[in-house]
């Protein structure tokens, strides 16, 4: 069975620019996405990292070092600089559980959403569980620091709530 390749002509007169830019990686350095028009890559990025629209009916994206935005701010230059510079990828978000790098990433949500209005759904306790700790001895006294600095993040934010689903859950002296 012969290729694509096999069967395209391969005389410059009929080399066509698509499959040059395409298939020759000496073409150019950039990749195809990166050459795209910045509001077409802008809408492919917020469906991709499922930002909703203007509601908490679509799941958020968690905050966590995996999130979409943040995995996807390192696969190329242009791609990082066009989701740092739209805020919306920032103001949509959740957060499931606080771990020792959850009130870090909330700081980094909240900058780099600019003052936009933000919308989150946040499970917090105050009671921790013991796969909250951390393996080097960490006890529940820094966890619930890590849980007031959060909630005081979210608080001092408050004036840009948009939409918020809070649910605190505890023990019962909560």
């Amino acid at each position: 069975m012969l290729s694509f390749l096999q069967l395209w002509p391969q005389t410059s007169e009929s080399y066509h620019p698509f499959v040059h830019s395409s298939f020759d990686s000496h073409a150019t350095a950039e990749p195809a996405l990166d050459r795209l028009p910045t509001r077409l890559l802008t809408l492919i990025l917020l469906e991709v990292t499922a930002v909703p629209s203007r509601s908490l009916s679509r799941a958020l994206p968690p905050i966590s070092t995996f999130s979409p935005a943040l995995t996807l701010s390192h696969v190329s230059h242009t791609w990082r600089a066009r989701l740092l510079a739209t805020p919306a990828f920032w103001t949509h978000f959740t957060i499931a559980n606080i771990t020792p790098r959850t009130p870090d990433l909330l700081k980094l949500w909240l900058a780099r959403s600019r003052g936009e209005n933000i919308s989150f759904q946040a499970v917090v306790s105050p009671v921790m569980r013991p796969q909250d700790l951390e393996p080097g001895g960490e006890d529940a006294d820094v966890g619930g620091e890590r849980y007031n600095m959060v909630l005081k993040l979210l608080l001092n934010s408050q004036h840009r709530w948009e939409n918020v689903l809070l649910i605190v859950s505890g023990s019962e002296d909560f």
